[in-house]
């Protein structure tokens, strides 16, 4: 699906891959979208989230101690994400596109890349919050992946010039105590013109070895959630209809404070003519 939308780009006369003022919008639903649609939809764990939408991590970190008088404080906007679709609901991948940066001596790059460090940072935070105390140690075999994507003109103090639709991917993890990796995976640049399609073939299999680390994060925390489940059920502490338990149940007291009923004074009653019979004998 990528290559024959790329040779479909290619074939029009008025090519939109050569247009230098394409907005963050178009690259984000055609280029990028397109990329990540065709990666991660035919996975069933997890869900494309695409457009302006808040981090579910970044809303934990700053909520997290927020007292019940306080307001919510709103979360960061990411241009897309794919999170788990399970009880885990956190992002294990985060899209930030936008342009060159269009005059010299502006730091947008700078500022997007900073940006996604954060918000990977807080996506590492969520996992380790989110995992069990007995498998907190997972987390250094954890890690969450960002894309940071570029395209447009680039001004400088001489001349004008159109820099190529190009991206790069980070990961970070946490392989100790309190210390954060973030490092760069790959950085790719796809192709405008049939000439360099040779470009998008190497994309696409760099993409490839991205899409397995995803799954290799998702099938540990699916494990990890059968784990915990399985644990749950031999220490009975989650009990269901179908399963029966083997202390039996102990009969729940009555209220004091509860009114007598029809069944409860004749109860009395009898009783009272038992003691009396035992009287009289």
């Amino acid at each position: 699906m990528v290559f024959r939308k790329f040779i479909q780009f290619f074939e029009f006369s008025n090519n939109p891959l050569l247009d230098p003022t394409n907005s963050e919008g178009f690259l984000q639903v055609h280029i990028y979208g397109l990329l990540i649609d065709s990666l991660f939809l035919d996975m069933d764990d997890i869900k494309i989230v695409p457009g302006e939408i808040g981090s579910r991590a970044v809303a934990y970190r700053k909520n997290v101690q927020r007292q019940l008088d306080t307001k919510k404080k709103y979360s960061l906007k990411m241009d897309a994400a794919v999170r788990m679709r399970d009880a885990w609901a956190g992002e294990i991948l985060t899209l930030e596109s936008g342009r060159c940066d269009s005059l010299e001596g502006q730091t947008k790059f700078l500022q997007d890349r900073y940006k996604l460090a954060r918000e990977l940072k807080d996506q590492i935070d969520y996992l380790y919050a989110s995992l069990p105390s007995q498998h907190k140690k997972k987390i250094a075999d954890l890690e969450v992946f960002g894309v940071l994507t570029s395209g447009g003109l680039k001004s400088t103090v001489f001349d004008v010039a159109y820099k190529g639709i190009e991206g790069t991917v980070y990961v970070m993890n946490l392989p100790c105590s309190g210390v954060y990796k973030f490092s760069k995976l790959f950085h790719f640049e796809l192709p405008q013109t049939f000439q360099g399609l040779g470009k998008l073939i190497k994309v696409v299999m760099r993409l490839l070895t991205l899409k397995q680390r995803v799954r290799a994060v998702v099938n540990l925390l699916g494990e990890i959630s059968q784990k915990v489940s399985l644990d749950t059920l031999s220490n009975e502490s989650m009990w269901s209809p179908v399963t029966k338990m083997k202390a039996p149940i102990r009969e729940t007291p009555s209220t004091p404070s509860r009114a007598p009923t029809k069944v409860s004074l004749h109860k009395v009653k009898k009783k009272a003519d038992v003691l009396e019979s035992d009287s009289d004998d």
